[in-house]
């Protein structure tokens, strides 16, 4: 069930791994009573592909960051993915990407690329809990991105190995996260 936490950023649970949705948003209000794995909008063709331990960010136009389109990585267990994007001027314009163990995190470089954070979005992707809440302080701290704009994604306990990522297409509304 998804729910707005008391600390204030949007929080998903994966409950039902049976199913599957394609819902959109970096900021979405999640609809109650939905707890199936979310998939990302038109699988992975024509996103960047980032491996464990990498981190990229950048102009979403800029070729050599190549993240025009979108996003994602894949091989997500006892780590997390985190991605930060800005949208302004009715654009997705820049964004942050990392791959890491749990808790390994690089917020100080993140922070050099989104330069817009009341216009940023955020997620942190991982299975289960554990330092979930740690890695959105982080990113209000570092990245001051507001906590309103981050999701935590819980994968679930059950989620084994699974890919994460973002289609950056259309607003805020219209920019697709999920599972790869």
């Amino acid at each position: 069930m998804s729910y707005d936490t008391t600390d204030g950023y949007r929080y998903y649970e994966v409950t039902d791994r049976t199913t599957s949705k394609a819902l959109g948003g970096l900021q979405l209000p999640i609809p109650e009573g939905i707890s199936c794995r979310l998939n990302l909008a038109g699988g992975t063709d024509g996103l960047r592909f980032e491996g464990m331990t990498s981190s990229r960010g950048g102009a979403t136009g800029d070729a050599s960051a190549g993240a025009q389109h979108g996003i994602y990585t894949a091989g997500i267990s006892g780590c997390q993915a985190i991605g930060i994007f800005t949208y302004e001027g009715g654009r997705w314009t820049r964004y942050f990407f990392h791959h890491c163990l749990a808790g390994y995190y690089n917020l100080a470089m993140a922070a050099r690329h989104i330069i817009n954070p009341p216009g940023s979005f955020a997620f942190v992707a991982q299975a289960g809990t554990t330092g979930l809440e740690s890695a959105v302080d982080a990113i209000v701290q570092w990245v001051r991105v507001p906590k309103l704009n981050i999701i935590g994604y819980n994968a679930g306990s059950s989620a084994g190995i699974f890919g994460f990522g973002a289609r950056l297409t259309g607003g805020p509304f219209g920019g697709h996260f999920g599972e790869a």
